[in-house]
């Protein structure tokens, strides 16, 4: 059973599957929902036709098990995960040379798993040959080191921080020498808001980012609600002239909870189109991924 990679279990009115890890507990065993998170747990023709359908189960085991490096366990992506992350990779397949770019956002729950679904969606977008850089853009330098030690669990090596802007710039080009003295080239950059923000707005910086104006440069912005609503959306936008925003968001900002400013009220849509995908608070509760609110009346 050691090369079993997905296991279902049912007991006729209830089904579930999860990734063969021994060590984990009964709360990583998933229902499978459809894209509206509406479970599908009846053996024969709920989960049945949509899980164990020959495509779907194959792409399971192929794209969406993510081995975790720290921890040397293989990992499966709940459906809300994989519905976002195929939303947002046709997205990017739906986007011609001559079209004007579409953007999107995905409204997931905070403490729904976030980070691997970026991880997830930014590595299948790696492997596109039409992409040239995928960005993981992040608002705090703490969180920048947190996201890359997350990332490089799910994938050793996979990202190097970036340091300082110069870093950053070098990534871009190409032309980056990591800790240990080896050059790298990785189609994955995490770095923050504000080093990317001083990276094409700085002279010093220009000769060498101006060549990837016009090269197909995927952003993906964690937490989007709160990094995104100044000036800096409209630079990069601006920038880089073939490129496709993506945010991931707990909290969207809509029309009646947009802080007024200067350029009137913005919201998420506004900035990123679409969402994709959704996965609210109320979907957690009941699938029990967060925990619920007490609540006492006095």
């Amino acid at each position: 059973y050691q090369y079993v990679q997905i296991f279902i279990i049912s007991n006729g009115v209830n089904t579930k599957y999860y990734a063969n890890n021994r060590k984990q507990s009964f709360k990583q065993t998933f229902y499978w929902t459809d894209v509206e998170n509406k479970r599908q747990t009846n053996i024969l023709n709920g989960f049945t036709d949509t899980f164990l359908e020959p495509c779907h189960l194959s792409k399971m085991i192929c794209k969406y098990i993510v081995l975790n490096e720290a921890y040397k366990i293989p990992m499966i992506l709940r459906p809300y995960q994989y519905y976002a992350v195929e939303a947002l990779i046709a997205r990017v397949l739906s986007q011609g040379p001559n079209t004007t770019p579409k953007n999107g956002y995905i409204w997931h729950t905070t403490g729904s798993g976030k980070t691997l679904t970026s991880f997830k969606a930014s590595q299948i977008l790696m492997s596109l040959p039409q992409v040239h850089k995928v960005v993981f853009v992040v608002d705090r330098k703490d969180l920048d080191y947190q996201t890359t030690k997350e990332f490089n669990s799910f994938s050793d090596g996979s990202v190097d921080g970036t340091d300082n802007t110069r870093n950053l710039v070098n990534q871009f080009i190409g032309n980056y020498v990591d800790k240990k003295g080896e050059s790298k080239n990785s189609k994955l950059i995490v770095t923050t808001i504000q080093k990317l923000n001083t990276a094409i707005t700085k002279l010093r910086y220009e000769s060498k980012m101006s060549e990837l104006k016009d090269k197909r440069i995927i952003f993906v912005f964690d937490e989007c609600h709160r990094s995104q609503f100044g000036d800096t959306h409209n630079r990069i936008k601006e920038f880089f002239h073939n490129s496709q925003m993506f945010g991931f968001t707990g909290t969207p900002i809509f029309a009646d909870n947009a802080a007024k400013n200067e350029l009137g009220k913005r919201t998420t849509k506004d900035l990123f189109d679409d969402c994709l995908h959704k996965y609210v608070i109320t979907d957690a509760f009941k699938d029990e991924n967060v925990l619920k609110f007490a609540i006492e009346y006095v």
